[in-house]
């Protein structure tokens, strides 16, 4: 099977390998969309758009593919509307959990590719493109993975039977990008300098795990760009996440110093009220990502409180707010980010982490029950989120 038909307006490219080592300052893309000295400026002005215009139009006339994570076919079957705006609004897809590593491969040796199959399929014949999340995610991972079965004489081979196995499918090489490590940092593993001891940190004895992980995705996807996906690397307001990027800018450098052909890095966008933002700490972060000569993608773009009860108690829960004013607020928040992340990311994809409230990730108990962080509401229809959404990419 072909991509042929397929939308495009995604700068796949020709992946960068191992990256220039000397690490001179680039631009984030060739449309100058970001001057030598990292700072986002705008390109165009006015908008020329229609008011019915679609976020996906609107991304597409700036040369972005817009998308978004699809749940699993049951929930779609159960709700043909929302399926239907999927269809309309994103041009391309990925999936919320049916590529994961514990969904393919939860007993050792047991491929089940029902799921991921069926996404693949599902994006095919939408004419959608679509990407690979993920290929090792350590935080949820495989259940059969432990220090018993995951040393230091066999984690090689261990990534080598699960790449190998993503490698073998018919969709594989269709993806035009691939989430070849995911959230494998975290500020407060201070001992081990920000890196998450995780059982393949272990084995490995370090990071290595990560240069062997690209290393062997690069061999079994040779023109795929391959990217560093990563979370708390949008709203940089406080002293864990300027500690988190400053061990991200690290972690990206050592790698490709190590031979990691890592070709970008992908900014989740799981943004919070909480939080708030920082437009010099962002565009400082992204900049230096810039300057190693590395793609930006935005992968899961959404936005919540940031309260959770008995955990994160410093800020209001959604129970507290009047709809308009989450809305507003969480609109405003999202515009800000946008505003500075855009200009980097060029030509590189913008996905939500889905369209609807009716159907979303953010549930008790990863989540407070009442959030509402994405564009569409749970009738689906559009939000302030939405037009916030849209008018940054006017505005780029």
């Amino acid at each position: 099977m072909t991509a042929a038909g397929l939308e495009l307006g995604i700068g796949r490219g020709a992946p960068q390998a191992a990256a220039s080592k000397n690490f001179s300052r680039v631009t984030a893309g060739g449309d100058g969309r970001v001057n030598a000295s990292g700072l986002a400026r705008r390109t165009q002005g006015g908008t020329g758009f229609s008011a019915g215009a679609t976020v996906r139009s609107v991304a597409a006339a700036r040369g972005i593919a817009f998308g978004a994570a699809l749940p699993p076919a049951a929930t779609l079957a159960a709700n043909p509307d929302y399926a239907a705006l999927l269809l309309r609004e994103a041009s391309l897809y990925v999936a919320d959990t049916d590529m994961q590593p514990s969904r393919v491969q939860n007993v050792e040796g047991v491929f089940t590719f029902a799921a991921a199959d069926g996404f693949a399929a599902r994006a095919v014949a939408d004419g959608k493109r679509f990407r690979i999340h993920q290929l090792l995610y350590a935080v949820r991972d495989m259940a059969w993975v432990n220090a018993t079965t995951v040393h230091s004489g066999n984690w090689r081979s261990k990534i080598d039977a699960h790449f190998e196995a993503m490698a073998s499918r018919w969709w594989s090489q269709l993806a035009v990008n691939i989430d070849v490590v995911n959230e494998v940092m975290d500020a407060a593993a201070t001992a081990t300098g920000g890196y998450r001891p995780n059982t393949w940190y272990q084995a490995a004895g370090g990071p290595d795990y990560i240069t062997y992980a690209f290393q062997k995705a690069r061999a079994l996807w040779p023109h795929t760009p391959l990217f560093v996906c990563h979370d708390h690397t949008e709203q940089v307001t406080d002293g864990y996440h300027e500690t988190h990027t400053a061990n991200i800018l690290a972690l990206l450098e050592n790698q490709l110093i190590a031979g990691a052909p890592i070709d970008g890095l992908n900014t989740q966008a799981h943004l919070t009220i909480r939080l708030g933002f920082d437009p010099v700490k962002l565009r400082n972060f992204l900049s230096g990502v810039a300057s190693l000569g590395l793609k930006i993608m935005i992968g899961e773009l959404d936005i919540r409180t940031g309260y959770k009860a008995g955990v994160q108690e410093d800020t209001p829960p959604p129970s507290a707010y009047a709809i308009d004013t989450y809305d507003r607020r969480a609109a405003d928040i999202v515009k800000r980010y946008l505003d500075i992340a855009l200009p980097f990311v060029s030509d590189q994809p913008v996905l939500c982490w889905g369209l609807s409230d009716r159907i979303s990730p953010w549930v008790p108990p990863d989540a407070e029950a009442g959030e509402r962080p994405h564009p569409f509401n749970s009738t689906l229809q559009p939000k302030p989120l939405y037009r916030a959404i849209r008018a940054a990419f006017e505005d780029l």
